[in-house]
């Protein structure tokens, strides 16, 4: 008895243990996933840094080799001297643990800078960046930095984003513009004013916009499956067949090494077109219907493939 109350208390124990481990894991995926959706519309590259957008350029420690810049840090220091070149800030604020004397992360990060042409003056030391947090609040209250260029890798970037628009860093600075709407900027402000309409315009040629979504899908149909056209001759007025159906594929299949086929094909259409002739009512939009609906039935079951199919009836 006692061993079944022991065995049943460590199954409750086991299933409570994974019951938090699992919803530990859900809260921590999910608050990834707030983060990163949270913090991405913020990102920029290289190519799209613009001049004078920035109070300084924020490099955030990441250890040192022997003393030196670890790859790293030398690679966030590398990108930061690209963003000074372009003119982004002429400021340099470098944020890393100095919590020894043994152990100097912003004066390293500042002597590589001044190594590849920065003046020192342009360089400002916060030896107190022991955390990411830390980083962001005293860049805000200590060096009172209201834009800033964050510079650090991608798996890193989405939480210094994040907290920094907490902080307010970024917030005021920042447009959450959707395509067509309007910024207006000048001296003392900048708002999102209107909306215009907008979306892709597609050039075709000479024309420029007049290209649909229907060509398209049908453009892309054809490239993909190719098309099969089917001719086919009707007496006037009595709608005998007196020619065809005959086949002609192209884009679909080599018609030479697949003649088979096409007179399978041919003859499956043929039964469907003189079923649907010896109606009482018959109209050429119906003729074209079972055309159709014959051929792709028939090609998709042989092929598993659904070209586009072009009915052609004429009278004579």
């Amino acid at each position: 008895m006692k061993k079944l109350f022991k065995s049943k208390v460590l199954k409750g124990v086991i299933g409570t243990l994974l019951c938090i481990c699992i919803l530990f894991a859900v809260a921590v995926i999910g608050i990834n996933a707030y983060m990163i959706s949270f913090s991405k519309k913020n990102f920029v590259t290289v190519d799209e840094l613009k001049a004078d957008s920035y109070d300084c350029i924020l490099v955030l420690g990441a250890g040192l080799w022997s003393g030196k810049p670890s790859p790293m840090l030398k690679e966030r220091l590398d990108f930061s001297l690209e963003a000074y070149n372009k003119g982004c800030s002429d400021k340099f604020l470098v944020s890393g643990d100095h919590g020894t004397k043994s152990y100097d992360e912003v004066n390293a990060m500042k002597d590589y800078l001044v190594e590849n042409g920065v003046s020192a003056d342009c360089v400002f030391m916060d030896h107190a960046g022991f955390s990411t947090y830390e980083s962001m609040y005293r860049a805000r209250d200590v060096f009172k930095a209201q834009k800033v260029l964050i510079v650090t890798q991608k798996y890193h970037l989405y939480r210094a984003v994040y907290i920094a628009r907490q902080l307010g860093i970024l917030d005021d600075h920042i447009f959450m513009m959707n395509s067509g709407d309007v910024l207006e900027l000048d001296d003392e402000k900048a708002e999102i004013v209107e909306t215009v309409q907008t979306g892709e315009i597609l050039v075709d040629g000479l024309g420029v916009g007049d290209v649909g979504n229907i060509v398209l899908r049908d453009r892309q149909h054809l490239a993909e499956d190719g098309i099969l056209i089917v001719v086919l001759t009707l007496e006037k007025g009595s709608n005998q067949l007196l020619a065809g159906p005959d086949i002609v594929s192209r884009g679909f299949v080599y018609v030479r090494e697949s003649e088979l086929l096409m007179e399978e094909a041919r003859q499956v259409l043929q039964e469907a077109v003189e079923k649907c002739l010896s109606g009482r009512y018959v109209d050429w939009s119906r003729i074209k219907q079972v055309i159709k609906d014959t051929m792709n039935d028939f090609i998709w079951k042989r092929t598993k493939r659904k070209p586009m199919i072009l009915p052609i009836i004429m009278d004579v």
